[in-house]
């Protein structure tokens, strides 16, 4: 899911990289509140599916092998949700940091990330063994997300930073909730691959209805469209523009 998301980054990088290099900070204001509030809803939706299908897909996955009880545990599911999920809700602002290219501002908190993630885990791994390890990912996934968000609330979208909270503390709260609510149910009612299928699909339906019912936001995004032209033909910005206003459409030149 992560990889999954990371694409969805990498594709609207350029675009980021375009507003950032013409310094039109008030588009991407506007673009990455948008871009950031899409995301989260899908990215809760997806993680919720992941926290309650997890331990049903382990059980059916290993229901003939002969040790099978002891492979389907609850708190290796959440912890490996719990982990993936902190990696992936810092894409929205590393994406833009990397369209800036800010390597080099922000190498000292790759460093320190690994070298959390290592003492943390060696510190825990012969007490708690592979929950141990992924713990310390965890703490080292919780800084770096941390760092990014106030970084790009700091250095590119001030203000942002109480908003950006806000959106992870609503999402995280649905999240908690539709996963505990759900996970015995689907633990207990999922027996086949065909309904663990449908449960998927109605419980990622659900989950992401309800994220953007509580994120109350939606009244107040405009969607934005950034077009990038291939070239510099006048003819062809015309054109475009004129699509769009026949579209009652405003348009901005940033050129």
């Amino acid at each position: 899911l992560t990889g999954l998301f990371n694409s969805l980054g990498n594709g609207v990088r350029s675009a980021f990289g375009e507003i950032l290099s013409q310094n039109q900070m008030d588009t991407l204001y506007k673009a990455f509140g948008m871009f950031e509030y899409v995301f989260f809803i899908l990215t809760f939706a997806s993680f919720t599916c992941l926290a309650v299908l997890m331990y049903p897909f382990v059980t059916l996955y290993s229901e003939k092998f002969a040790d099978a009880a002891i492979y389907p545990r609850w708190a290796l599911v959440l912890l490996f949700t719990f982990c993936a999920l902190i990696q992936t809700v810092r894409i929205p602002g590393s994406t833009v940091q990397i369209a800036a290219g800010h390597f080099k501002q922000t190498q000292f908190a790759a460093f320190l990330e690994a070298f959390i993630n290592l003492t943390v885990s060696v510190a825990l791994i012969f007490r708690f063994g592979i929950a141990g390890v992924i713990f310390g990912t965890c703490a080292s996934y919780f800084y770096r997300s941390n760092y990014v968000i106030v970084y790009n609330a700091k250095h590119f979208l001030p203000g942002t930073l109480r908003r950006t909270y806000l959106r992870l503390l609503r999402c995280g709260a649905v999240f908690c909730l539709f996963v505990v609510l759900m996970m015995e149910f689907i633990r207990e009612a999922v027996n086949g691959w065909l309904l663990w299928l449908i449960c998927g699909a109605a419980a990622f339906a659900a989950s992401a209805f309800a994220e953007r019912a509580e994120s109350g936001e939606a009244a107040s995004v405009n969607p934005l469209i950034v077009v990038q032209l291939p070239n510099n033909s006048d003819a062809l910005l015309e054109r475009v523009q004129q699509f769009f206003e026949s579209k009652s459409v405003s348009v901005e030149n940033g050129l």
